[in-house]
């Protein structure tokens, strides 16, 4: 209801700001009749008498007095808001909270993020695969990266930010550490994958044996990705992963894996209702190009 007498309530704080009708006018830049009309409307619609006209002043009665006290407040509010948005404006900054279902692509992520768009701030933490939705629905997020194949989401705008091939990591005693690289046969004849979930890699994986018509081997989902390289040190087996989230480590070694098709794509998500925001529409325009 307030809004609706936004421009009477503005045209009244400035007669009282300015002692009259005509200085008002000038005051907001406006003709002296529509300060008179906007006033007038504020009384009639209230039944009250806001100024005593004397000459050419204008003088405050008692309840106008009262919400003159009341305008000084809103108004004061109003100039603070827009100097608050003239200084966000000026310097460029915002926020940007980001998700990310890897934390070895969410930092990579951000430290490109903050080289190219300077006045960006990340706010970054690392999250669950199946809680990716839930957190961007409740404002908690504003992008998420995480890993497809996923299911269609019509509520969701999504941008391929990077694809990472697939590798495979062992022990360095294991009898492949010396090989430079490895088909989907060779894995598929293993008695055991690991794999970090969730993550995407074992949906990968499965989708490449159905495609290649290859059993697929038994895979062991473990937790986050220190624990994977951790078991793979400890000869618990042979891990799968992209390589972007593998960090060399003591007492391991990476192998290739020849099919070119082999690989985990990574998008940027957000709500389709924000992408045109200035911030996320900034960021957006950056992954695609």
């Amino acid at each position: 209801m307030a809004s609706q007498y936004y421009k009477q309530l503005r045209s009244f704080h400035a007669v009282a700001l300015t002692g009259g009708f005509t200085a008002a006018a000038q005051y907001l830049g406006i003709g002296q009749p529509t300060v008179t009309e906007q006033v007038q409307e504020l009384e009639e619609r209230f039944g009250i008498e806001l100024f005593y006209r004397k000459s050419r002043r204008a003088v405050l009665s008692r309840i106008g007095d009262e919400l003159f006290a009341i305008t000084q407040s809103m108004f004061a509010c109003e100039g603070e808001a827009m100097s608050l948005l003239a200084q966000v404006r000026d310097r460029r900054a915002t926020t940007i909270k980001l998700g990310s279902v890897s934390s070895a692509i969410g930092v990579v992520f951000a430290k490109e993020l903050r080289e190219r768009l300077p006045g960006v701030e990340v706010e970054l933490a690392f999250i669950d695969e199946p809680h990716v939705r839930q957190q961007l629905y409740n404002f908690e997020l504003d992008l998420v990266i995480s890993a497809g194949p996923d299911p269609a989401d019509a509520e969701l705008h999504r941008v391929l930010y990077r694809r990472s091939p697939l590798i495979a990591v062992v022990s360095a005693e294991h009898r492949w550490a010396n090989r430079r690289s490895l088909s989907l046969h060779d894995l598929s004849k293993e008695q055991g994958l690991l794999v970090r979930e969730p993550s995407g890699v074992g949906a990968q994986l499965a989708e490449l044996c159905r495609a290649h018509s290859m059993p697929l081997p038994r895979l062991t989902g473990i937790g986050s990705g220190d624990a994977l390289i951790h078991a793979v040190v400890h000869g618990a087996g042979v891990a799968v992963t992209s390589a972007v989230e593998y960090l060399d480590t003591a007492g391991t070694r990476s192998v290739s894996i020849a099919q070119a098709t082999v690989y985990v794509d990574y998008y940027l998500r957000c709500l389709l209702t924000r992408m045109n925001r200035p911030a996320l529409r900034d960021v957006l325009a950056q992954v695609r190009s």
